[in-house]
């Protein structure tokens, strides 16, 4: 986790990947919190190398009708809770000046 007091310092320490890379898919269920934690995103050099943690910016994609109640008090604490089934997909995407890197992560939301 990155706090924006710290982003200047933590940017001007973090490289710029070539890439993001998500590991799978992400499986939600309906009624259930999701920790956005939980989504494995990794960094990578031109080179193919895993490069440190780096600074994301998170979307959800929205649907109509939504999959989610987004409400900013739920999300600032780092998670969603899907009110329905469906398939969406997260898109990460690098914060930090320079060249930018993004990665789209499919999702599903299983019933209860």
């Amino acid at each position: 986790m990155f706090s924006a007091p710290n982003m200047g310092k933590i940017c001007s320490q973090t490289r710029s990947p070539a890439r993001l890379v998500a590991k799978g898919r992400a499986m939600l269920r309906v009624g259930q919190w999701f920790k956005f934690s939980s989504l494995q995103i990794i960094a990578v050099d031109a080179a193919g190398q895993i490069l440190p943690p780096v600074p994301l910016h998170l979307e959800v994609e929205e649907l109509d009708p939504p999959l989610f109640s987004l409400n900013n008090d739920i999300i600032g604490y780092g998670g969603i809770t899907p009110t329905r089934a469906g398939h969406f997909r997260f898109r990460a995407r690098t914060i930090c000046r320079g060249p930018s890197a993004e990665v789209l992560v499919p999702a599903v939301v299983r019933g209860r």
